[in-house]
């Protein structure tokens, strides 16, 4: 639902974004889109979408009173965060799960400290049991897919076997290696490298505009730091890719 209504709010940008009360129109119903997924605990969709809000609000700084936005948007979590359910499930749960990751003492032994940590015990355990098998065979990996077949013969402790390693980078590691986890890698620099120019210098017409969100969307998609789902899954990796029949139409348009 994030990844396919940043695209949405991309798209709507053409009609929304071109004169100054609808800026705030758009603006409003972004904050409410991410103030819903707040309220719904589902905490990658929510940094995700806060990414792409953060990221509009850099971009569009010229355009809009950033001071009021960012007032709005303080004011809607504080108020927010004084309903115990919404705080135990987005701050408590997740600084908890920080904490028993650095702290945890494995079934197969106690962790080296200075072993990296990846956001909750069973997501260090998915990540440290892809990364044995990218070093089991670094070169052209263990197949697209094959996470859950084979993730037994490399377990790291009681958690470390699932369908898939809950991270895009991770999971080309191990399962396609260097060659697969470098295309990928290079994808991720190029969209951050046209996020960057557009922050760096905006300019604002429509073209520019929804390129910048599409781009945002494809980014706040492939954050290497943030929990994913499964990149060979038919439903998830659509999302991802979507963007760019869009960016090709753009390419290929003089004028909107």
């Amino acid at each position: 639902m994030t990844r396919i209504g940043s695209i949405l709010f991309a798209l709507s940008s053409i009609y929304l974004l071109n004169k100054k009360n609808n800026f705030y129109i758009f603006f409003l119903g972004l904050l409410c889109a991410v103030i819903i997924i707040f309220i719904s605990g589902e905490r990658t969709a929510f940094f995700s979408i806060f990414l792409f809000l953060i990221l509009t609000i850099i971009y569009f700084r010229k355009k809009i009173n950033i001071y009021l936005v960012i007032s709005v948007l303080l004011l809607s979590f504080f108020v927010i965060l004084n309903f115990e359910p919404i705080k135990k499930r987005m701050v408590d749960l997740t600084i908890n799960q920080l904490n028993n990751t650095m702290n945890v003492e494995w079934k197969f032994g106690k962790n080296d400290p200075n072993d990296f940590v990846y956001i909750s015990v069973h997501h260090n355990a998915h990540a440290r049991t892809a990364l044995k098998m990218f070093y089991d065979s670094p070169v052209i990996g263990h197949g697209p897919g094959m996470f859950r077949f084979i993730c037994h013969k490399f377990l790291y402790n009681e958690f470390s076997c699932t369908t898939h390693p809950h991270n895009f980078y991770l999971q080309l590691l191990s399962e396609t290696g260097t060659f697969g986890f470098l295309f990928f890698l290079v994808f991720f620099i190029q969209v951050s490298f046209k996020i960057f120019v557009g922050l760096l210098k905006p300019i604002y017409n429509k073209k520019n505009n929804i390129e910048f969100l599409l781009y945002s969307s494809i980014l706040i998609s492939i954050v290497p730091f943030f929990p994913s789902g499964n990149l060979f899954n038919n439903w998830l990796a659509p999302q991802i890719f979507l963007p760019f029949g869009f960016l090709l139409y753009l390419n290929n348009r003089k004028n909107l």
